[in-house]
């Protein structure tokens, strides 16, 4: 605990883990932040995935439909005034 400074609740800890595992070294490994492999999902982890893969396939949708619009806007804007400048030069 002294020589690496590491404290004794975290050694503690990594002990309890160790053996909760079977003593499986690898249980011990930094995994935070990375995913569960496909194979180990539950139903409903697949639904979750499912879902929000679909909300933002439906996100991407409306903010294409948003940009679309706004751009149909602009060239109507555009066609219009180009339209009355020409009809106040004659």
């Amino acid at each position: 605990v002294g020589k690496y400074h590491v404290s004794y609740q975290q050694v503690y800890g990594w002990y309890q883990k160790y053996r909760k595992s079977g003593n499986d070294p690898q249980s011990l490994r930094y995994r935070r932040g990375k995913a569960k492999p496909k194979e180990a999902w539950t139903e409903v982890d697949r639904l979750k995935a499912e879902n929000r893969l679909l909300k933002t396939q439906l996100l991407r949708k409306e903010m294409e439909d948003t940009y679309s619009k706004k751009v149909m806007e602009i060239r109507n804007r555009e066609a219009n005034d180009s339209s009355n400048n020409k009809l106040s030069k004659n």
